[in-house]
């Protein structure tokens, strides 16, 4: 498997308790696949509302699997172009612009707002 960067929306349904993410996150945790997240994916799960206070070391720890990748100046221009020529949220356009500058995959559940995004390989790892 090529690396990945993942969306937050796969950790938001492992926090919900949804199987099929669980099981695809831990294939990271047995380093048979290596991950990758952006520091607005960490505030993106700070922010959720499902990470219960004596949650938080556990949540840190599953983030500490993954690599994190950080904002360049690079990557937020062309996060502002996505924004404007294909009306994505800023934080998506962020996401995909990262994915596309360090060439990794998009893992996502959320598979159409990101198909109009040229030279974006992206896929929905579970149903």
């Amino acid at each position: 498997m090529s690396d990945v960067l993942l969306d937050s929306d796969i950790f938001i349904d492992h926090l919900r308790g949804y199987g099929p993410a669980r099981l695809y996150l831990k294939q990271f945790e047995a380093r048979e696949s290596v991950g990758f997240i952006t520091t607005l994916t960490v505030a993106e799960i700070s922010a959720c509302k499902l990470i219960a206070a004596e949650d938080e070391t556990r949540v840190k720890r599953l983030l500490s699997i993954f690599d994190v990748t950080d904002l360049t100046i690079d990557i937020a221009w062309q996060a502002g172009e996505f924004k404007l020529r294909h009306g994505l949220r800023l934080a998506d356009a962020i996401v995909a612009a990262t994915a596309i500058s360090r060439n990794l995959k998009l893992v996502t559940r959320n598979l159409i707002q990101f198909q109009s995004v040229d030279r974006l390989n992206v896929g929905k790892p579970y149903d």
